[in-house]
């Protein structure tokens, strides 16, 4: 949603922008097409990881930190 608007804003707008603007506002774009490539790409992996007859499981985070990590 971010790039879409992004690039609307960028269509829309461009000429009226300058410069620097217009580069903010490819960074806008360009950095929410990569995050949504790596969440598909999460979701893709995390589907892979996952046996299907096994179901997927809480985890208590604070248990998951490293700070609580013993050696």
């Amino acid at each position: 949603m971010v790039a879409i608007y992004s690039q609307l804003l960028k269509e829309e707008y461009g000429a009226r922008l300058d410069d620097r603007a217009n580069a903010y506002l490819g960074f806008a774009a360009n950095g929410a097409l990569r995050m949504e490539a790596l969440l598909r790409d999460l979701l893709a992996y995390s589907r892979a990881a996952t046996p299907e007859d096994q179901p997927v499981q809480d985890v208590d985070s604070q248990e998951a930190s490293p700070r609580h990590w013993t050696i």
